[in-house]
């Protein structure tokens, strides 16, 4: 192709056409130029086909993760209602005009359960991989915004929920210490006999402090698991009709 463009400038140059010869020169030159701007056009409309791919990708993934913890924040939910009903029963009938030190031993030994169920672990490994990679704001500046902002507050609510969890389980400790639970490693009559000289009025009074702080604990980690569902809801429907890619 270019023997035959040179061709073509050497016979005008031959014949001596000089007009036609720097016309045609133009011609060749703005061909070539029309033809830079075509190739880099393409170029850019490949980059931006290959970072459209990407971002599903990753959005596709986030969607999974927030949809998988959707299932986890449920059931951390209806485990947090159970408790939460059993617990307040427990404090319904201690705190009734009828209620005696029996029914607080009753309570204590073969009904309340002093366990407190691990906090869930939810999945935000796109988003760290993200986030770590510095390639976060290529989602564009909404979603990005708005990833950044959700995962900001749920790890803020979680370390609120974490942190109650840890300071119940230190309390709950003196607890088990000092009075043996139906399902202790020691039953029978040992058990009797410990409870016919405990300190009922210490228990009173630490029973008090650990049930009351339990509903406490219980009733503060469901309102955040439950407004993070409400959020994580909202940012898939975001992911569904919303892609800036």
């Amino acid at each position: 192709m270019i023997k035959f463009f040179r061709k073509i400038r050497q016979n005008l140059l031959s014949q001596g056409k000089t007009g036609k010869y720097l016309k045609y020169a133009l011609g060749e030159i703005l061909l070539v130029v029309i033809g830079i701007v075509i190739a880099l056009q393409i170029g850019d409309w490949n980059e931006n086909r290959k970072r459209k791919d990407w971002g599903i990708v990753q959005e596709d993934a986030l969607k999974t993760e927030l949809i998988n913890d959707l299932e986890a924040l449920k059931s951390d939910i209806k485990y947090l209602e159970r408790e939460l009903k059993i617990n307040r029963s427990h404090s319904k009938r201690l705190s009734a005009e009828d209620a005696t030190v029996d029914t607080l031993v009753k309570i204590m030994r073969y009904e309340f359960s002093p366990v407190l169920q691990a906090q869930i672990e939810i999945d935000q490994t796109t988003f760290n991989s993200l986030k770590s990679s510095a390639k976060i704001d290529l989602l564009g500046n909404e979603l990005s915004e708005k990833l950044q902002k959700y995962y900001s507050k749920r790890d803020r609510d979680f370390l609120v929920t974490s942190n109650n969890g840890t300071s119940y389980i230190n309390l709950v400790e003196s607890l088990i210490i000092n009075y043996p639970f139906s399902n202790g490693a020691i039953a029978g009559p040992l058990q009797d006999l410990y409870w016919q000289n405990a300190d009922l009025h210490k228990l009173q009074a630490t029973f008090n402090g650990v049930l009351t702080f339990k509903i406490y604990v219980l009733n503060d980690r469901k309102s955040k698991i439950e407004n993070v569902f409400d959020q994580t809801q909202e940012l898939i429907n975001y992911l569904d009709s919303n892609s800036n890619l």
